[in-house]
C-alpha cells in the first residue's frame, strides 16, 4: 500500500493515501477555568504594584441609662486596621523553530496563535490553582482553605453517613439549608449567602 507523509508541528505521521484528511484541526478540551465565576477579579492596582493594602474600620459603642447631671457618659470609639497582601509575579513563554514554522505554513495553521493560546492556558491554570488553594510559601491565602472562612460539620443521616449518595433528598436539603443558615447566623444576620458551589460529583448527583 502506498503511503504519503503529512507533517504536523514537529511530528511526522504516516497516513494512508485512501484516508480522507479533515481540514479542521481539533483541539483537546481541558477542564473549565472557573475562578472568575467564584472570585471577583480586579485590575485596579495596576501591573507595577508589589503589594495590595486595604484598611478597615471597626467601632465599639453601647449607650446606658444615666442621670440628668451624669458625667460618666459612654464614649464611642473606633479602631482602624490594615491588611497587606503581596503581589507575586509569574511567567510563561513559548518558542518555535524555523522547521515548525515551515510545517505550520504547509498545514495552513497559525503557529503563533496556537502556542500563545496554550501559554495563556498555562497562566490561567496557575491563577486557578493559587486562587482556590493559595500558596502558603508566598503568603497567599486561597478561597477553599482560607482561615477566615469557618467550617461546618455535616451531620450524618439515617444511614450513619455524611455522603450524599447515601442520604435521602430531605437530608441533603437539610445540609444545604444548614450551610446558608450558618452564614446568616454566624455573621449576626449581616451576610446572606446567595451562591452554592459544589464539587462536580455532588452537583451531578443532586441534579439527577
Amino acid at each position: 500500500m502506498s503511503k504519503k507523509m503529512t507533517m504536523d508541528a514537529g511530528l511526522a505521521f504516516l497516513i494512508s493515501q485512501l484516508s480522507y484528511v479533515e481540514s479542521k484541526v481539533f483541539e483537546k478540551q481541558y477542564e473549565d477555568i472557573n475562578y472568575p465565576k467564584v472570585i471577583p477579579v480586579s485590575n485596579e492596582a495596576g501591573e507595577f504594584a508589589d503589594s495590595i493594602t486595604y484598611f478597615y474600620m471597626d467601632g465599639a459603642a453601647m449607650a446606658k441609662f444615666v442621670g440628668s447631671n451624669a458625667l460618666d457618659v459612654p464614649i464611642a470609639d473606633i479602631s482602624t486596621n490594615k491588611v497587606t497582601i503581596p503581589v507575586e509575579y509569574g511567567a510563561i513563554g513559548y518558542e518555535y523553530t524555523l522547521r515548525e514554522m515551515e510545517q505550520a505554513q504547509q498545514l495552513n495553521r497559525n503557529l503563533s496563535t496556537l502556542k500563545a493560546t496554550i501559554a495563556r492556558r498555562g497562566y490561567e491554570t496557575l491563577v486557578q490553582k493559587t486562587s482556590m488553594r493559595g500558596d502558603a510559601s508566598r503568603g497567599l491565602p486561597g478561597f477553599l482553605d482560607n482561615a477566615n472562612v469557618p467550617l461546618t460539620t455535616v451531620v450524618a443521616g439515617a444511614n450513619s453517613t455524611t455522603t450524599w449518595a447515601s442520604k435521602t433528598p430531605a437530608e441533603i436539603l437539610k445540609d444545604v439549608n444548614t450551610i446558608f443558615s450558618t452564614v446568616f447566623e454566624s455573621t449576626k444576620m449581616v451576610e446572606r449567602a446567595d451562591t452554592l458551589a459544589l464539587p462536580p460529583k455532588q452537583w451531578s448527583y443532586i441534579m439527577g
